[in-house]
């Protein structure tokens, strides 16, 4: 893992530079009778999330990165993440979930993540509107119609963009019956049997528009126990005058999400598609309304605004390894059976829900299924006391409601846990923003100024149950008793208020033709209250206060050459999740069994960076556009989800510093037949403090299953280098072909922060795609990913492999546990334009 940083950053700014050399030589050496070169078109980008407000993208004294939709659905069909993480070099992906439509989204080393438990360092936003989630900040990608989208924007650390933006934000600006008119109709399909069928439709009347676009998918998966069903629909309806614009929108989306998570390296080995435990299922139903305008008071100054409305409800059902298994210690038996005395049938509220899930579960078949126990034999039976077994945790006996102790109800078969939440969640906000463009001082000055509120009420319910799991399988069966553990594991259930406000302004002078200088800067307010409906310890307020500030200057020597520098402050407030999971003597499953905590830092980042850009052209039919950017983010009371010394539980913790650096180069050449992309990204991401946490399952932990993090460790999950390519060919003016590669190095497993183990090792895959135009508005088109099938991982973490037998692999005792990446897969479709 280590390298020479000196020699990759001579071998980028050798290339780049004998790029733009060589460029300018054949500009300089067109004859004097050729017209002159066209100047680049000038790409306009939003300073701030609200749509209406526009400043030259090369006056962004940071890097940015601009995708529309011809980018996104340049492979068949719309997408947004294969886009970015094929286009933007500082992009991964990884798959904890085993689910393709789930996956965590790393831009230079921070996530945006639909998953509770990672850090969250990326702002998103949707037409405006904050999509991060109240509850987690988390980012459910699969709620997003991507056929709707028309563009968006990457950008580094900016603080205007509020929350979460430690490393950078997403931009997504949605279509309109003013931007897109006719219609269209996508049917697609292929590997893994996914079935696929798109629309859209698009009108101008007058001053009015309309806009409305939906999808269906389904995918059967390539591994057990792993299946896709996701449903959406996008409206707009649009009014333009002639001094302003209002949109109101509307997004009602559905996804269920079958993922297998990961597996055991040795079960791998046997068996690629092998899952470990199961069910991992979650289901999303997402609706959202949101309003969103600009008016111009005069030429030079313009108000835009935005209201909005979400509803969120995710459910979770999650298999895991057991933390109650039998009892080892006589005395805690003794003292469980003594206890469970003169409690006769004393089921509880659980056993009776408990012998309902159990009576009906348990079927014959292949997998070799176990047949739980009657609970009522076994609690409160004709047995005495002394004869009867008791299952316990590290800290005791297990209880289920009313303390009543749980017996060894499968005789010391195979245990399971089941956990399961559910969230709802009620989000609105509002913004307002102010924009001049006079001069001041006869300079060419953009100045943005806004206000923002996001709120938020979210009902948050988890229970966990103890049961069987199937031999074959490892899936979870009944009983299905709740496990009520004072201090451990009990369930759930809490409401959870949101109230954020923003206070912000951008500028940006023309101090010269040639040099700009930004001044920008947000003020964050954020408040959380917690109330414990089950009159337990999960209350609390707790408030965060933070000013943010960020400067820097563009200077453009030529039409072809800009350098930019720049300094950038964000924070992020601790979630409601981490507020409530903060301690290793209560530490959770899932981010969802919560008591009263100790408060958590915000974390805030400083970032420098620096580099410079160019779009070189030849006449109307070539460009060749490059950038090289260096950054450093250095984050202070970082957070991360660390384990718990109880088997299956963590907790959140501030783990002082960390630091994300590297560099992103691009390369792109485009004319009337040829579209090529060339993207490199070093991203060194290392802890910066001393801290000790418990992987129990990680090979090289103390005797008290502990690691040492130390500063230069590295963060586990980032692949230092990634190197992109694609190329398109027009080979004639029907068809098209293309042909993609993706190359990443290794990276650490979660678990091991400190370094112990290999890491997962790095990859490259391959992919092509063709169109062919039948008619003018008929079109075929198809691609195949992983074309070489290769066998790659994206996460890797440890697994319990001791409390769980594996019947395909018995003997099993490496805890390395994999996700496996797509297989090579095959896919194709009809696109059809009126």
């Amino acid at each position: 893992m280590k390298i020479s940083v000196r020699r990759l950053l001579s071998a980028v700014v050798a290339a780049v530079a004998a790029a733009v050399v060589t460029a300018q030589l054949l500009y300089a050496q067109q004859p004097p009778d050729q017209p002159a070169v066209v100047m680049p078109t000038v790409q306009v980008i939003a300073p701030s999330p609200l749509i209406g407000s526009g400043i030259d993208r090369n006056s962004v004294p940071a890097a940015t990165h601009v995708q529309d939709y011809r980018d996104i659905e340049r492979r068949g069909v719309p997408d947004l993440l294969w886009s970015l993480n094929q286009e933007v070099g500082a992009v991964s992906l990884d798959s904890a979930s085993g689910n393709p439509f789930q996956p965590t989204f790393n831009y230079r080393g921070f996530a945006a993540s639909p998953l509770q438990g990672r850090p969250q360092g990326l702002a998103v936003y949707v037409n405006g509107m904050r999509f991060n989630q109240p509850f987690g900040d988390t980012v459910d990608w699969d709620l997003i119609p991507n056929n709707a989208i028309d563009r968006l924007n990457v950008e580094g650390s900016n603080p205007v963009f509020g929350l979460n933006a430690l490393g950078g934000s997403i931009n997504v600006q949605m279509k309109n019956g003013f931007t897109w008119q006719g219609g269209e109709l996508n049917l697609s399909g292929g590997s893994f049997g996914q079935r696929q069928g798109e629309f859209q439709w698009g009108h101008k009347f007058g001053s009015m528009s309309a806009y409305l676009a939906g999808t269906v998918l389904h995918q059967d998966g390539w591994r057990d126990l792993q299946s896709s069903d996701l449903q959406n629909a996008y409206a707009d309806l649009g009014w333009r005058g002639s001094n302003g614009e209002a949109h109101l929108n509307f997004t009602i989306a559905h996804s269920d999400l079958n993922g297998p998570g990961t597996s055991p390296v040795q079960l791998l080995a046997v068996n690629p598609a092998a899952q470990f435990t199961a069910p991992n299922f979650i289901s999303n139903n997402y609706v959202a309304v949101s309003l969103n305008g600009t008016v111009d008071l005069n030429d030079r100054v313009s108000l835009q605004g935005l209201a909005y409305y979400r509803y969120f409800r995710q459910n979770v059902i999650n298999g895991n390894a057991p933390n109650d298994t039998p009892c080892k210690n006589d005395d805690d038996a003794s003292s469980a059976a003594d206890n469970g005395n003169g409690n006769g049938n004393g089921n509880g509220n659980g056993n009776g829900n408990g012998n309902g899930n159990g009576n009906g579960s348990g079927d014959d078949d292949d997998s070799g299924d176990i047949q739980p126990l009657r609970l009522g034999s076994k609690l409160g039976g004709s047995q005495s006391s002394n004869s009867k077994r008791f299952l316990c945790t590290e800290s005791g006996v297990s209880t289920t409601f009313g303390g009543v102790p749980i017996e060894d109800f499968l005789n010391g078969a195979q245990y399971g846990s089941l956990d399961t939440q559910q969230t709802s969640t009620n989000a609105y906000g509002a913004a307002i923003q102010f924009t001049d463009t006079h001069d001041v001082f006869g300079l060419k000055n953009h100045f943005v100024a806004g206000f923002a509120f996001d709120g938020a009420h979210t009902q948050f319910n988890a229970v966990s149950y103890l049961g069987g799991l199937t031999t074959g399988t490892r899936d979870f069966i009944g009983p299905g008793i709740i496990i009520d553990e004072a201090g451990q594991n009990s369930p759930v259930s809490v409401g959870i208020t949101n109230s954020t406000y923003g206070i912000y302004f951008a500028d940006s002078l023309k101090v010269t033709d040639r040099l700009t200088a930004t001044v920008s800067g947000r003020f964050n307010a954020a408040f959380v209250s917690l109330s414990d409906f089950n009159g337990g310890e999960i209350n609390g307020s707790h408030s965060y206060l933070h000013f943010n500030p960020a400067a820097g200057l563009t200077y453009e020597f030529a039409p072809w050459l800009t350098v930019y520098g720049g300094y950038a402050m964000a924070n992020r407030a601790p979630t409601p999740a981490e507020l409530s999971c903060a301690s290793p003597l209560n530490s959770c499953s899932l981010a969802n069994f919560f008591v009263g905590d100790p408060e958590l830092q915000q974390v805030v980042s400083q970032t420098f960076e620096w580099g410079l850009r160019g779009d070189i052209r030849w006449g109307n039919e070539a460009s060749l556009r490059y950038s090289l950017g260096f950054f450093i983010t250095n984050l202070d009371n970082d957070i991360v989800m660390v384990n718990s010394p109880t088997q299956g539980r963590a907790f959140f913790t501030n783990v002082g510093s960390t630091r994300r650096q590297g560099l992103e180069a691009d390369l792109q050449y485009i004319d009337e037949r040829w579209r090529v992309s060339l993207h490199y990204a070093l991203v060194d991401a290392t802890f910066q403090s001393w801290f000790t946490t418990s992987s129990e399952f990680n090979p090289g932990a103390d005797a008290n299953g502990n690691i040492t993090v130390q500063p230069g460790n590295y963060l586990p999950g980032i692949p230092q280098h990634q190197l992109k390519a694609s190329a398109y060919y027009k080979v004639t003016d029907k068809w098209t072909v293309g042909a993609t590669m993706l190359a990443a190095s290794s990276q650490f497993l979660f678990g091991d922060e400190a370094n112990l183990n290999p890491p997962l090792p790095g990859y490259v895959t391959f992919g092509a795609s063709t169109s062919y135009k039948l008619l003018p508005n008929l079109e075929l088109f198809a691609w195949a990913q992983n074309i070489t099938n290769a066998s790659y991982y994206t996460f890797g973490t440890f697994s319990p492999t001791s409390s769980i037998a594996i019947a395909q692999a018995p003997g099993a005792t490496l805890t390395q546990s994999y996700s496996p990446a797509a297989p090579f897969g095959v896919f194709g479709g009809l696109r059809a334009r009126f």
